[in-house]
């Protein structure tokens, strides 16, 4: 089938809050806001903001040339390889990552066939805990954080950089 995707970005503007501070994530374009309390929650803690959204149309076949990473540089070496507790060199990584990249045509399609693989391998359950990659294994799933982690561990086992990003809100 076409390998074609939609992907929605998105840019966060006009933040308010009654209190805490906004606090920017080191070596990144992520900003927080904190509401420290000491002995108890805050009462009321209010956050606005406007979102805009874009929509963005992809068509993977289309692209022909895709060009060598710069291994040099330290964005890579922060999002390649076995860092930040991404366990690359896992015996079953390996063996999944090796399967998939043999009949792979380049790195887009290995990502692509890392997620048709892992929607076979790996179902999306609640485990209670996020655990680390034999345990996702042993599970046969997890939440979005445990597929998540297996799907960046794959591509970095091949040298592709890739970064684990996280979200969430709470509700009442």
């Amino acid at each position: 089938f076409p390998f074609t995707k939609w992907i929605l970005l998105n840019s966060v503007g006009n933040i308010s809050f009654n209190q805490g501070k906004i606090i920017k994530a080191e070596n990144a374009n992520e900003r927080i806001v904190a509401v420290i309390c000491k002995n108890k929650l805050a009462e009321y803690i209010k956050v606005e903001f406007d979102l805009t959204v874009y929509k963005i149309h992809v068509d993977f076949n289309k692209i022909k040339i895709i060009y060598p990473y710069d291994t040099s540089r330290e964005e890579y070496k922060k999002n390649s390889g076995e860092t930040d507790g991404f366990e690359v060199n896992h015996p079953k990584i390996k063996e999944i990552a090796d399967a998939i990249w043999g009949k792979s045509k380049n790195i887009l399609d290995y990502a692509r066939n890392i997620y048709l693989t892992q929607q076979k391998l790996l179902k999306w359950k609640t485990t209670g805990s996020y655990g680390n990659i034999t345990q996702i294994f042993n599970n046969n799933g997890g939440d979005c954080g445990a597929l998540s982690n297996v799907f960046v561990t794959l591509l970095r086992n091949k040298g592709i950089p890739a970064r684990y990003v996280a979200g969430g809100g709470i509700n009442d």
